[in-house]
Formats: C-alpha cells, structure tokens, sequence
C-alpha cells in the first residue's frame, strides 16, 4: 500500500501549490487579507516609515492606525482609498480571529523585505516573497470608529520565510538557512541584523552587498516587469500586512527523510504489542464509545466514525485515558483549536491535565511548557502518592467478572433453543399458552425422561395433536362403543367392507350367542341345578344315573350338547377376535352360569358395537391414528383424553414448553431475574472510574520521577535543558524541538498526552516509526493526507476520527477572499484532479485522512448517540439526509420551537451582500435574544454563506453598539461566552446554544435569482450545510431571501440531484418554514424523500410493530391490567425505542418506561452498558420512572411477577413526577420560547443605520 510513489505524492502534494500562497506570492493585489504596509501614507504621511521604525527599536509596540481623517474628507479620491484600506483591515481583522478561533494562532503577521526573482523550477513563475515574517496582533476598536491598533509583545516570534528560504536552497542546491537563522533567537530584530541577513543571501548568489542605508524604511510596491525577472534576487524594501499561515516546512522535512529511510520503515507490516491492560476509562461512556474501547487492541488502525454531537471528544477522551491507565502514550493531532481544547478540559476534569500538554505555537507556548516541566521536576522528590494497587487489581477483576456474568445472562436469554425461538420467546409462548389454556396440567400423567424436548419433537407432536384431535372430534364420545374392537382391525387403512363384513359377523354372532343363551335358560328352567352344576361329582352321579335314569341320560346329552355349541361359538369368535371376550374354560367351570354369563357379556357387547357402528368409518380413522402411534406419543393422547380438555394443542403446548425451558434452565442458565448484578456493576464502575485517576497519576509520576533520574546520570540538568533565556551551556533559548529531541523520553514522561496540530507535530517531534502507542486524529475529514502521515508514522495504534460528511480540508472549498471579483455570478465548478501515476493516485490523492483511511479498507466504528441538540428537530433533517436515520436521537426537555424561519427578502447586492438580512439577524441578536432571570445569556454564533456577509454583520453589530453602553456591555458579555460570526466554511467544530443562520442569496438589483451558491453547488458541498445546521444546542434562525417558489422545488431538486446541492439547501429551507408554520406533515414528508435519497443506509431497522412474543404477551396482560389506552408499546423517545411506556390517567403523559431482558443490543460485547445507560437516559433525561422486565421470573410465576409490577405502578404517585420532567421547562426556556414577533423585526430594521455610502 505505502510505495516510494505514494510517498513521492504527498511530498510533492506538500511542494506544489506553495507559488499560489502568501509566503511565495505575498503582492497584495486584489488578496483582501492582504494590505501594502506603504498605504500608510494615505492615512498620514510618513506613517508607513514610523511604523517599520517602531518594528526595530521596540521589543514590544502598540501602533494606532485611525482612518477618521480619511472618513470625513469628502474627496473621491480619499473615500475611495478610505474604503480599500478599511475593507482590508476589516477582513484581515475577521478572518485572523477565524483562523485563531480555529486553529489556535493568530496567523496575522508583517513580511518584510520583498525578494523577487524567476523560479528555476517553472520558469514560468516569478516568486514574490518576504524575507522575514513578524507575528503580530490587530485589534479593532469597539469604542471608536475606524480605528485599529497592531500589536506587538515580546512571546510575538520573528519568523524567517521557510518556505521561501526551502525553495531557494531546493533550485540553488546552497544552504541559506544556518547562515542566516542566528539572528532570530532575540525578541527584537535590528535593521542592521536585517541587512545582514539580506547580504548573506546575496553572498550565495555572488552578488553585490544591498544599498548600505541607515534608517528602515517603506518603498512602494513597483509594478514588477516578470518578463525582465532573472533568477537572481532582487531585494525590495516593501512590506505586506497579511495572514502568514503556518509553515509547513516539518511535515515536508519529515516525509523527506522517510522516503530517504524507506527501507527502515516498516508501514503496514508493523506489528504491534498490545498494550491495553483494560477497557476501562475514567470517563463516562455510552455503549458505542465503550465498544470503541473494547475494539482498540483489535486492529492497528481503527476509523471512528462520528456525526454532529455524538460525542467524539468524550470518546476520545475516553481512549486517552485507558491509553495512559495502561502506561501507555498519545499523541492527539487534530488542526482544530477548539476540538483540542475540548479534550484538554475534559482530562483537567478528571484530574489529568498534569500529564497533559497542549500546544499550539511552538514560540509562544514554549513558556508554559518550561514552566510546567520545572514545577513537575521540583515537586516530585517530595511528592508520595498513595494508591492502593491490589485493591484496584481486585477491583478491576471484579469489573471484569461482572461484566461476562452481565453479558452471559444476557446471552443467554437470547440463545436459540427451540428452532429459531429463543429462551425470551419461549417463555412468551409458554406464558399465552399459560393465558388462553384451560389450566389443566399433563404433568402427573406423563413422563417426561420419554420425550427429547427439541423443536423437531414438538413440531411432529403438534401436527399428530391437530389431526388426532380432529379425528377424536369426529367420533363425538370420549368412551365410544367401538372403543372394544380390537386395535389389530384398524391397522389398516379404512375399506368398506370391513364394516359390512363386521357388522354382518356380529349380527350373526349374536344370533348364535342368543340361541346359546336360550337353550341354557330352557335347559335351566326344566333341570334346574342338575344341568347348571358342572362340578366332578355331580357329573359323575349324572353319568352313574343316566344308566337307569331317562332323565339323567337327558340331562348328561344336554350338558355336552351345550359345551360343544359353546366351545363352537368361541372357537369362532376366537377367529375372528373383534374385542376382547372373556370366555372362560368349559373344563374349569362348576357352574354354567359362568359361560351362560360369558355369552351374554359377550353378546352386550356386540350390540353395544353395533349400535355405534353407524361411526365405524370416523372411529376407524381415529383408532387407525392412535393405533400407528409410539408409545410417548399414545401416551400424551391418553393424557389429553383424560384430562378432558377442549384445546389439546394449547394444553399440551403449555406443558412441553415449560419443560422445555426446565431442560434448557439447566443446559444455559442461569438467568438475570433481578437488578442487582447491574447495580453492582454501576457502583463498581463508578468506583474504579475515581481510582483509575489515582492510578494514573501514581504511575506517571513514578515514571517521571525515574525519567528524571535517568537524565542527571547522564549528567543532564533540567534547568539548563529547560531555559527560560539562554544560558552558559546554551547560548541561545533551546526550542522546544531541540528540548525533546535531545531527550523525549523525559518530555514524554512529564506529558503522555500531546496535543498538537499536523504541523507542530512535524515541527517538534523525532521522526519515529511508532514513537506513541496510540496516536488519535480528531476532525480528520479536515485533516489532509500529506499535513498528517508523518504524524500517522508515530503511532502504533492509530485512532481516525471523524465523519465523512462533514467539512472537508479547508483548501478543498478554498480560494483567497478576493476583492471586486464576483466568484457567485457562475456555478462553481470542481477542479479537476492531477494527473499521476495510477499505482500511487489510488490512495495519495485522497481528499483527507480520513477518506485515506476509509479508501483502505481500515475497520469501522460508529458512534450512534446523538447529544448537542435539545430537541430533535434540530439534528433529524441530517440524521434523514446524511446518516440513515441510525442516530439515537434525544427527545426535547420541554415543548418548543427549535427552528424559527423568517423570509426576509433582501436584495443581494454587487457586494455579495445581502443588507436586510444582515439588520434582521443583528435585531434578532439584541431585540429577541434576552438574559433569562438568573441574568444568564446563551451562547450565540452567526453563520452567513460567504464572508462579504460576515464583514458587514460584523460592522453593524458594532455600529449598533457604538454610544449604547448598555448593548455594548452585553455583547462583550456574549462575546466572553464564545460569540463568533462566521461564513459556512468555518463552522465545523462549534457549537452554541442558538445559531442565527443568513443564507445571504436573493434576488439582484434587477429583481433575478440566480441559483449560483458557491461552494454548496460542489458535489460535496452538502458537507457544509451539513455542519451548519448542526451547530445548535437550543435553537436555529433562518434569514433567507431566496424566493420561496425556488425552495419549494425541494422534490424536483432531490429526484434531480439527491441529498446534494442546492437541492438539500431547499429542502432545509422548506424543512425549516414547516416546522415554523407547525405544518408536521410536510416536515415527515420532507424527511421521508431526504431518506429515500439517502446514500447511507439504515444499520437499524424501524420497528412499528411488537416483534416478540414475550412482549405481545406482556402488553395483552398489561392492556389488559390497565387499560389499552394507558399502555404504548415501541415507545419513541428520540432515538430509544422503549418496549413499553404507562401514561398517567390524566394527560396521558408517560410515567413509567419498562424494558425487557432479551433486546437486540443484549447480543453484543456492550450489553451490560446498555442496561446502564438506557436506564440513565430514562431516568435522567426523560425524567419518568423505570422498570426492568426479566424473562425467566414471568415463566417461574407470572401471576407474582404481575403484581409485583401492578404495586409498583400503583406506587407512582403522578401529581409528584420528578422535576423537570417532560411536562417542566428548564431555564433555557426563557431563551427559545419567546414568540417571534416577525413585524417588530421589520420595524426595527430601521434603527440599525449604515452610513449612506455604505447602503
């Protein structure tokens, strides 16, 4: 992946370009943030000359510039010099505080002398720079009018023009910079030092010593003929005001020397040791941050993917701190001041900011670095932390136990058991079963060692339940009289003719047996007990008698007539063998009244078949079906039967699946049946989070106390390393690049934690493969490839945060600000990519690190909380358009109207800017946007759609404010809040409680639209209104003059050109004017189309309906209990889908939120995080109560597990909901809920005057 040609990409990437920027091309030209320091002397003369000998005597200077004079001569000639020089201050002025509110510097600065000569690498360009460069501050007077002051003190660096300097040392093949870098070790550079350095250049280059003058002095800028430009220097006295942007001459050195060591780098194929102890942190996580944590140690590069306000800087924070819990170090390169500052804070909130250092200038914070190492060094001999390591040890392992107990419980109930029914679903199905049954249990009567209990078993049994019952049905009596027949006849399948040919043997039979029975009742009643006795010796005295006896001859005939036609009968019953008969033995009878009862038995039987003979073909198909059975499953018909039930499936489908669950109890359980596991677990969390701090801080210092003592032995002294001024051993201040590379183990120790830009990074650090465990990149769709793979390098782990769609790079959108040049009045077009070699371009051409990243395939993770907007119409529009709708999105506090629309309808001007949107926004700033009653006021940002917009807002605020003390006291009172105006560009990384938004284009002067937006009309310029209208906490105002029947195209647009363009612009528009006029269908319609054009898809599905039978049961029992109308399932709140809310009897607000074991999120690694947080969430933010649902309890008893809940609700006492719940309004209200007036709006515009000339 990583070749000699993708480093020969970056490099030249970082090369490139540079003819274009201030520090090769400093002529101010039409450059609005540039001024010819010799324009001076139109405001006064020889103003120019004062100010450049103020630069060399002073160490530190305050110089006035005041253009009142100019102001108030009428003169065309002085107006027209007065507004050049005013523009530029002014936008100089707003963008230096831009660049600092973003980037931590102030990049304002005065480049002074001017070297022209002829590039030898593109001859074709004439290098136009500034030999040495003077930091430098400029204020605005908000007092009085036109008045600025330029700043100088003795932190403010002299900087020698390294880009001009590389470049001539890269064409000359000379080295010009140890030569001349000696006299800028002093906060005051002399004109002599100057002259000196000049001449060492001209030495170079064999030329003749500069014009030996004695004062300083400022020449006009002369028109330079670029034709008669050679390659040598020519030095001319003239001075820029500009914005002297950070060098980048590290980075270029550092990717320099890798590609000279290529073969010692290892790149991709670096493998690193783990060197996580824990995935615990100091700092609280939500279950996407927390699985961020668990995944750290997976992969060596890990993308983080990180929308508007789902808290990248927690997590990060997060990282950092189990990164040096696990006595590891970090580094943190992000180009945004405010994303640093934000992380620094937070590890100062949790007590670690010792052990981190912030910087941002390598001149001026290299104070503060000192100040803090030599405090650190002082202190620690006498410092003795005491933390206890084995508790914490214990304590830890505990977590941990905890946490696998957590999440197996959790699993558990999850795990598939019973087909693709779960242990959850089960129960469900057991607990409806239970429900609708009849209440009769099988278990005395089966056994159940006979039955396997697996899905297959019961799918064969159910289906042989549904069809025995049917055919049980049909015969109509549970004791049928076929019931005797044998179960050998039915063993076959059903003819006809079987019944015919039974019920004819039958009938016969009876015949037969009847005229047994009535020869025995003839013979009976004529011999009476001497043919009924059958015993040995009556026969015997028959037998002697009949010799003489007619009548014993008889009776002895009659007795063997009758045992043969008996034994006849059986015989032929015997045959035939329709049911069991009990024939007894003719032989062993004593009596014939035993065989006389026998047949008739037998012949009662027969009738009784006959009579349900009529049945015979119903009755066979049952007998043949339970004939077919095994004997378990015989068994559970017998069962069923005799237990007289009704609906045999449910009755035998509760007692299998509670077996079910009793097998399976044994095999995966047991279960989480209470909260205690969880409040434990929190209580620990808790705990170790406070004790990890103590740890960290005791193993820092124990290393730094050992750094420390490594460094005397080789015979170091702090002190003299770490120089406030120069010394003996050091004859010049050390900087803070020669303090750490002469010892970084000893600086690392004092800081683990580095925060710094791409550029300080390069400009302080050794060039080390794998320097840092960890290295973080905050913001990096803003960081470029070429300013941070050196940075990249250092790491072993490497951490990329950021989101795809947001801001790109600065430059990707960027041009200088320009002057009398309209760059609107044409659809902006993308510049097309370098052409370069295919093997190389694949992923060096990438945009930023993050596309980078991204592009190579590094894993993903995703932060799916959203927190910054107290409302959820301020994020859902990007959350539809951009994000597939998968951010857990929090509810608002209170009822409001997060989004205020005004259609202002102003005219945009040849200014590029728009007058009557700017007076709106600056009414709505002080007329509608009040302190509340504590005295507080919320934190407000402007955001125009180009800086010309910017400029004049920035002007009215002030105008508005000159001569009102009191308005000019409470707008530096938002100012100390974090105020800013910015254009859309500059957006990213803030946010503030309300945002006012100017979309600055309308009709001309001529009364036309025309649907030019700069760079919103780039295929990725969604990114910017993206970020723009995820800035607000509370509240956004939108301005806008663009014609309503131009926005309300929105669904054209999107069909056309999707989520991008100025189709997403129109759709926010419309999105924005239906939330204003309370139209809730167009706004569901407008995010219904942005989700249908979404390119990201959704990662969750949306549940509408009830998707598990526990929970089908639970809310029948609930509904039920308490009334249909008092129970919602798949509650929406925000981004949470509750499984059930109880509304209050009165408004029907929710006031109980109840959660079952056994959801989606219980599958993963983060399951015991999420029944903490959500719990939190419920609690806490939406202020009801909350109420755990664990499975295997409503199995075990549903009935107490019912009450149990019933007196729980019954105990919520609905007149005393905690405060401010849903129905309460937090002080924030007073802000956003004041009605918008939109006709005082108008009437005041008129109090906010421009001068004449300026309207």
């Amino acid at each position: 992946m990583i070749t000699p040609n993708f480093l020969s990409y970056i490099n030249r990437k970082l090369k490139t370009g540079s003819l274009e920027y201030i520090h090769l091309n400093a002529l101010p030209k039409n450059h609005a943030t540039r001024l010819d320091a010799y324009q001076f002397n139109q405001i006064e003369e020889g103003l120019a000359d004062k100010f450049i000998q103020e630069l060399f005597e002073k160490q530190g200077m305050r110089f006035t510039l005041s253009l009142t004079s100019l102001q108030n001569d009428n003169s065309p000639e002085i107006q027209s010099n007065f507004e050049k020089i005013s523009k530029r201050l002014d936008t100089i002025n707003h963008q230096n505080n831009d660049d600092y509110q973003e980037y931590g510097v102030r990049t304002f600065g005065f480049g002074y002398p001017l070297i022209v000569r002829r590039s030898k690498q593109n001859p074709n360009k004439v290098i136009k720079a500034h030999l040495i460069i003077w930091r430098m501050y400029l204020e605005k007077s908000i007092h009085q009018i036109n008045e600025w002051k330029i700043v100088r003190t003795e932190e403010d660096p002299i900087l020698l023009n390294e880009v001009l300097i590389n470049h001539l040392e890269q064409e000359e093949k000379i080295v010009f910079k140890a030569a001349v870098e000696e006299y800028l070790n002093e906060e005051v550079l002399t004109f002599t030092q100057l002259k000196s350095i000049c001449n060492k250049i001209m030495e170079r280059f064999n030329l003749e010593n500069v014009e030996d003058f004695q004062d300083p002095r400022i020449e006009p800028i002369p028109t330079i003929d670029e034709d008669a430009c050679t390659h040598f220097p020519n030095i001319i006295w003239s001075g820029v005001f500009g914005l002297y942007r950070i060098q980048k001459e590290g980075i270029i050195q550092d990717i320099d020397y890798v590609i000279s060591h290529f073969n010692n780098f290892r790149f991709e194929n670096l493998i690193p040791d783990p060197y996580q102890t824990s995935t615990l942190s100091s700092i609280d996580t939500d279950p996407s941050q927390e699985k961020i944590l668990h995944s750290l140690a997976k992969k060596s590069v890990r993308v983080i993917q990180g929308p508007p306000g789902t808290g990248k800087s927690q997590a990060l924070t997060a990282i950092i701190t189990n990164t040096i819990e696990s006595g590891a170090k970090c580094l943190v390169v992000c180009e945004k001041k405010t994303a640093l500052d934000v992380i620094r804070q937070n590890l100062e909130d949790l007590g670690c900011g010792e052990f981190c250092i912030s910087i941002e200038d390598t001149t001026k914070d290299r104070r503060t670095v000192i100040a803090k190492v030599r405090n650190a060094a002082e202190q620690i001999e006498e410092y003795r932390h005491s933390f206890r390591e084995k508790e914490y040890e214990i304590a830890l392992n505990n977590y941990n136990q905890l946490k696998r107990d957590i999440n197996r419980r959790h699993k558990a109930v999850l795990k598939k058991i019973f087909g693709d029914d779960c242990w959850k679903d089960v129960v469900g199905k057991y607990m409806l079963s239970q429900r609708i049954g009849e209440n009769i249990s099988l278990k005395p009567l089966l056994d159940r060692s006979e039955y396997s209990f697996d899905y297959e078993e019961f799918e064969l049994y159910t289906k042989k339940i549904k069809e025995g019952y049917y055919l049980f049905k049909q015969v109509a009596v549970e004791e049928h009289p076929l019931n005797q027949l044998d179960e050998k006849i039915f063993q076959d399948i059903f003819l006809h003719t079987q019944r015919i040919e039974i019920e004819e043997n039958l009938n016969c039979a009876i015949r037969e047996s009847q005229d047994i029975i009535d020869v025995y009742i003839n013979r009976k009643t004529v011999y009476g007990e001497e043919f009924k006795d059958n015993r040995v010796f009556r026969n015997n005295s028959i037998m002697i008698f009949s010799f003489i006896s007619r009548k014993h001859d008889q009776v002895k005939n009659f007795k063997q007539e009758f045992l043969k036609q008996y034994q006849d009968f059986i015989d032929k019953q015997e045959t035939m063998k329709y049911f069991e008969a009990d024939f007894p033995n003719k032989e062993g009878v004593e009596n014939f009244e035993t065989l006389y009862k026998s047949i008739l038995s037998y012949q009662e039987k027969a009738k009784a078949i006959l009579l349900g003979i009529d049945d015979f073909q119903e009755f066979y198909k049952w007998k043949h079906f339970i004939t077919s059975l095994k004997k378990p499953q015989k068994n559970v018909f017998h069962a069923l039967i005799k237990t007289k039930s009704q609906d045999w499936v449910t009755t035998f489908e509760s007692w299998y699946l509670d077996n079910v669950l009793f097998k399976y109890e044994q095999e995966i359980g047991p279960f989480q049946q209470d909260d205690h596991l969880i409040e434990e677990l929190n209580q620990l969390t808790e705990k170790l989070k406070k004790t990890q701090v103590d740890k960290i801080i005791s193993y820092w210092l124990s290393v730094q106390k050992t750094a420390l003592e490594n460094f005397k032995l080789k015979g170091g002294n702090i002190n003299t390393l770490y120089n406030y001024k120069k010394n003996k051993q050091n004859k010049r201040k050390n900087s803070l690049r020669k303090i750490i590379h002469t010892d970084f183990e000893l600086f690392s120790s004092f800081f683990p934690v580095i925060l710094v830009s791409p550029t300080v990074a390069s400009s302080i650090l050794p060039m080390k493969e794998g320097l840092f465990e960890v290295v973080i990149f905050d913001e990096a769709s803003q960081l470029r490839l070429e300013d941070t793979f050196s940075s990249y390098l250092r790491g072993n782990y490497r951490i990329i945060s950021g989101d795809v769609h947001q801001t790109p790079p600065t430059n990707y959108f960027g041009r200088d600000i320009l002057l009398d040049i309209d760059l609107e009045d044409k659809d902006t077009h993308e510049e097309a990519p370098l052409v370069i070699k295919p093997d190389s371009r694949e992923l060096a051409d990438k945009e930023s690190l993050l596309q980078f990243a991204l592009d190579a395939g590094y894993e993903k993770s995703y932060l799916d909380f959203h927190y910054r907007s107290r409302h959820p119409f301020l994020i859902e529009f990007s959350n539809s358009a951009f994000y597939g709708s998968r951010l857990m999105l929090m509810p608002e506090r209170f009822a409001y109207k997060p989004i205020r629309f005004l259609q202002a309808d102003g005219v945009y001007d040849t200014n590029r800017t728009n007058l009557t949107e700017a007076k709106m926004i600056v009414d709505i700033l002080f007329g509608h946007i009040c302190e509340n009653n504590y005295g507080e006021c919320p934190t407000i940002g402007i955001a125009t759609f180009n800086i010309e917009q910017r400029n004049l807002i920035l002007e009215l605020i002030q105008k508005t404010c000159q001569g009102n003390k009191q308005l000019l006291k409470r707008y530096e009172k938002i100012k100390e809040d974090g105020f800013f105006v910015k254009n859309l560009e500059n957006m990213q990384g803030d946010e503030r409680d309300i945002i006012l938004i100017s979309t600055t284009f309308g009709k001309n002067e001529d009364g036309k639209f025309k649907q030019y937006f700069g760079p919103l009309n780039l295929s990725k310029g969604y990114r910017l209104l993206n970020v723009l209208v995820t800035r607000a906490k509370y509240q956004v105002y939108v301005c806008t003059s663009i014609p309503p029947e131009y926005y309300n195209r929105y669904a054209k647009e999107l069909a056309t050109r999707g989520n991008t363009g100025r189709a997403i612009l129109y759709a926010y528009l419309a999105y924005a004017h239906a939330i204003e006029e309370n139209e809730s269908k167009k706004r569901k319609l407008i995010l219904e189309l942005l989700e249908k054009y979404c390119l990201e898809g959704q990662r969750f599905e949306k549940v509408k309906h009830i998707n598990s039978a526990f929970k089908e049961e639970l809310y029948h029992r609930l509904s039920e209990q308490f009334g249909e109308e008092r129970i919602e399932a798949e509650y929406q709140f925000g981004g949470l889908k509750l499984d059930f809310v109880i509304k209050a009897h009165k408004g029907g607000k929710p006031i109980l939120a109840i959660e079952c074991d056994g959801a989606a999120h219980h599958t993963t690694e983060e399951a015991y995080i999420h029944d903490i947080y959500r719990g939190k969430i419920i609690t806490e933010r939406m202020k009801i109560h909350y109420y755990r649902v664990w499975t295997t309890n409503w199995w075990i008893n549903a009935k107490k597990e019912m009450k149990n809940l019933v007196d729980f609700v019954n105990s919520i006492d609905e007149d005393k909901l905690p405060k401010n719940s849903l129905s309460m309004m937090s002080a924030m209200e007073e802000f956003v809920d004041r009605p918008l007036n939109l006709e005082s709006i108008g009437e005041n515009l008129s109090k906010i005057k421009l001068d004449e000339k300026e309207e």
